[in-house]
């Protein structure tokens, strides 16, 4: 065979076709669950939560030595909390409706506006839809529920209505659209050791100042944020020491912090409850 032969054939060369690779066969999962399935196991999982409000807030309704809101818990049944947790809001629209409608609003009788805070979010950072009357509560439970899902607090299995503290709108600054910026102190209790281990100004300048975004806000603060920690200072021994008499033989375990609220007048709200380790300023 001559070299230009041989040559030719080199260049006309083409390798065989690969043999195509055997497809994987994925073995169908065993363990897969319905919506329905997912729904139910995720509300069960939700009413386990001792950060709920209805956890903890019926053990110190009756306590003395605070003033405590007024205050109703609502549990939102499976089919409407499903919608949220599922992202199935659009298409959930007339069943949530009809909640609010039949099972909400009722409960909104004898207050024209209330405070609307789900069993662990309060969506106080967007205090518009926190406030909330007939006409708009259910774009309020809408937004406070969705947002609460997206941050992944837990408490959608429950809504609760409370008691709005009153201001004075001509002296008190307002923050997060609307929300008045009043003097409090979370306070850190061990109801294992029954004792009070520390406290701290919840709007402490070097924690919330970089948090402020909205400029407004951020201006606002920085005018106010002296008289704020002034007052934490000269209630803060008061505050303690009410918070570990209050707290003896409240029937809860571990370590809480306690929302303690100064209105206007001097007065003491206990406003909040939480686990401490879900809590800001915790040192643990």
């Amino acid at each position: 065979m001559s070299e230009l032969v041989k040559l030719v054939e080199f260049h006309e060369y083409k390798p065989p076709k690969p043999k195509p690779a055997k497809a994987k066969v994925i073995p169908i999962q065993e363990n897969r669950i319905t919506e329905d399935e997912f729904v139910q196991q995720e509300y069960e999982r939700d009413r386990q939560l001792r950060n709920l409000f209805s956890y903890w807030f019926p053990k110190v309704e009756g306590i003395d030595g605070f003033n405590i809101p007024e205050s109703k818990i609502i549990m939102v049944p499976p089919e409407v909390f499903g919608f949220f947790v599922c992202d199935n809001v659009t298409k959930g629209a007339p069943v949530i409706k009809k909640f609010v409608e039949e099972t909400i609003i009722p409960e909104m009788a004898g207050r024209f506006q209330w405070f609307m805070k789900n069993g662990c979010f309060s969506n106080k950072f967007d205090f518009e839809h926190s406030v909330t009357e007939d006409l708009k509560v259910l774009a309020d439970f809408t937004a406070i529920q969705y947002a609460s899902v997206c941050l992944n607090t837990g408490g959608v299995s429950e809504i609760v209505l409370r008691e709005i503290i009153p201001w004075n709108n001509r002296k008190t600054a307002c923050i997060y659209g609307g929300m008045p910026l009043r003097p409090e102190l979370r306070v850190f209790y061990d109801f294992d050791s029954n004792e009070v281990l520390f406290s701290e100004n919840y709007w402490d300048y070097r924690y919330v100042r970089p948090s402020l975004y909205d400029r407004t806000d951020a201006i606002v603060f920085e005018a106010v944020h002296d008289e704020l920690e002034l007052i934490c200072l000269i209630y803060r021994d008061r505050v303690e020491e009410d918070v570990a008499v209050a707290m003896q033989g409240v029937e809860l375990e571990g370590k809480w912090s306690v929302d303690v609220l100064i209105d206007d007048a001097g007065k003491l709200w206990l406003i909040d409850m939480a686990l401490a380790e879900r809590s800001a300023y915790w040192r643990g």
